[in-house]
């Protein structure tokens, strides 16, 4: 097999630990592979400007965490570094374990390579891992085990996920301000355009059991009362788009199936 792609491991470069777990998983399968130092959160300050946080507060109520924004803006340089190469990205969190049944690393490659051979550039927009298992509609087969599809509920996370080109050039336009952490965004297809598709079953996982999350308390602080009736207010119109979305969505992915898939 033929690599035709690059894969970028985002990291931050103090976290050696999670560094020798990923470098466990992917050294000695005859990949090119490299990482991508994340930006801290202690350095986001020249960034700060890009994090619309009236929107932040108006849609949810609370801010976005500080390695939240340092997140969002590592995938999102490497966004802007995909665009400029030319060439699909498998873009990993360095905490990503393969599934038992995918086996080693060079199995998930040879999963991506037939990922991208499939899909049309200007769709090529697939994760490889979720959070949480969801509903979904199967769009096509890609080998006798694994599907793309494309789940009715965001699953969640930017663990592992491969992107194009083009793919990559609309959605770092279109965050040049962002509100959410970076796997809500990439799931808002109704902002900008680009629709996120699944394998199934997912090539990776994660668990913060033995690699704690590097983002931090995942917990929603309290907001008052009249925070919350104008949250409120914001999500019902957010949600009422993301349904026209999704009903749109479906139908296309499935009468247009020429149009997704070589």
């Amino acid at each position: 097999m033929s690599q035709n792609f690059e894969i970028h491991v985002i990291s931050l470069k103090n976290q050696t630990h999670r560094r020798k777990k990923i470098e466990a998983i992917l050294e000695g399968q005859c990949l090119k592979w490299s990482f991508f130092d994340a930006i801290a959160g202690e350095d986001i300050s020249n960034y700060l400007g890009m994090y619309n946080r009236e929107k932040r507060l108006r849609n949810l109520g609370y801010d976005l965490r500080i390695n939240e924004i340092a997140c969002f803006i590592s995938h999102r340089t490497l966004w802007e570094e995909c665009a400029r190469k030319g060439i699909p990205f498998l873009i990993l969190e360095d905490d990503i374990k393969i599934k038992y049944y995918v086996g080693d690393f060079a199995q998930a490659a040879q999963i991506v390579h037939l990922i991208i051979e499939k899909i049309k550039a200007e769709y090529l927009f697939v994760r490889l891992g979720n959070l949480f298992d969801r509903k979904f509609q199967i769009l096509q087969k890609i080998s006798d085990d694994f599907n793309i599809v494309r789940y009715q509920r965001d699953p969640s996370t930017a663990m592992g996920y491969i992107i194009s080109p083009q793919v990559a050039e609309i959605l770092a336009a279109q965050s040049e301000k962002f509100f959410c952490a970076v796997d809500n965004y990439m799931w808002r297809g109704w902002d900008h355009g680009c629709c996120l598709l699944d394998v199934s079953p997912a090539v990776f996982f994660t668990s913060d059991a033995d690699t704690p999350s590097s983002i931090g308390d995942r917990s929603k602080p309290a907001i008052g009362f009249l925070k919350k009736i104008k949250r409120e207010y914001f999500r019902a119109l957010d949600a009422a788009q993301r349904s026209r979305y999704e009903k749109k969505i479906i139908k296309e992915l499935l009468n247009y199936e020429s149009k997704l898939f070589n």
